[in-house]
């Protein structure tokens, strides 16, 4: 749908989906322990998944909106609503092409 104005697919390869993990499969694993798989960033904000359902494109993660900060949180986070997601500026939100699974205590900018 933004492939254009963002140069790359906003989903990996079907393969790549597969290897996240499914909803509710993590809920018993320590905040900091978490896997995050997927990094998505945008002007308004950070998306770190760390479950997902590959059929319905429901993922589960953390949220960090860079105009509120403070209000980060843990939630759902459907994939083709974000994909669709332009910025004030007609930017689109992209997938971080280099992200490497990291648990959720390592990474900084989440914190």
């Amino acid at each position: 749908m933004n492939r254009p104005r963002r140069g790359h697919d906003f989903l990996p390869t079907p393969d790549r989906l597969l290897t996240v993990p499914a909803i509710y499969t993590q809920e018993t694993v320590d905040t900091v322990d978490k896997v995050v798989h997927l990094h998505y960033f945008a002007a308004a904000g950070d998306w770190w998944i760390t479950e997902l359902d590959p059929q319905t494109l429901l993922a589960f993660g953390y949220v960090r909106l860079a105009a509120m900060p403070e209000c980060a949180e843990w939630g759902y986070i459907p994939l083709d609503e974000l994909e669709a997601a332009i910025d004030g500026l007609g930017c689109p939100v992209e997938r971080d092409l280099h992200w490497q699974p990291t648990a959720f205590g390592q990474i900084p900018d989440a914190r």
